[in-house]
């Protein structure tokens, strides 16, 4: 078994390494922190460099790569310190690639990877130390539209999101186009 990296993957790190030391730098990321912790030009140049569409299919805009990947990226942003939510992107990309209908896909799957969707995975309350089957809030469904009622607290980055929600309280997993400004979620997907 050969267990180095291929060549596509050294070019990966070295590309995502070279935007780190010279794109997120020290007095950056102090600047991005100072600010709240988040910086959408950073999270735009990721996306520009392919790493939001790591996991979506080349059909939808994305790179079409895997784990080793994924690995090979996350270990590069971590050596920098890099702030912005890219493994969210990664997350929210796998899950929908591998469940969602085609039309849900087509219309979130090229958002996602050119970093237009900023996308989180809600799965924790501030009380739940990280106990995700321990949820005060909870979801009512009424004329086909779920309202969600309790805190949420899983977003550094609220004010700047598109994201999908996944309810890990809900038997099914509801996937859902949510709103900061609007509490009444549309399910896109159930799992």
């Amino acid at each position: 078994m050969d267990f180095d990296f291929s060549d596509d993957q050294e070019q990966l790190r070295d590309a995502v390494r070279k935007w780190v030391d010279k794109g997120y730098t020290f007095d950056r990321r102090r600047e991005i922190t100072s600010a709240g912790g988040f910086d959408r030009a950073a999270y735009t140049e990721l996306a520009e460099l392919g790493l939001c569409g790591l996991y979506v299919s080349e059909d939808h805009g994305g790179m079409g790569m895997g784990p080793v990947e994924g690995m090979v990226v996350m270990e590069e942003l971590g050596r920098g310190i890099v702030m912005e939510p890219i493994q969210q992107a990664l997350i929210s990309g796998a899950v929908l690639e591998g469940y969602a209908p085609d039309a849900v896909k087509a219309e979130w799957l090229p958002k996602i990877a050119g970093g237009e969707a900023i996308v989180v995975l809600a799965h924790q309350e501030r009380k739940s130390r990280y106990n995700t089957h321990k949820c005060d809030a909870q979801a009512q469904q009424q004329d086909g539209q779920w309202q969600v009622s309790g805190p949420r607290a899983w977003w550094p980055w609220v004010t700047m999101l598109t994201p999908f929600w996944c309810p890990p309280w809900q038997p099914a997993n509801w996937l859902c186009s949510w709103s900061p400004k609007a509490p009444t979620v549309p399910p896109l997907l159930a799992m």
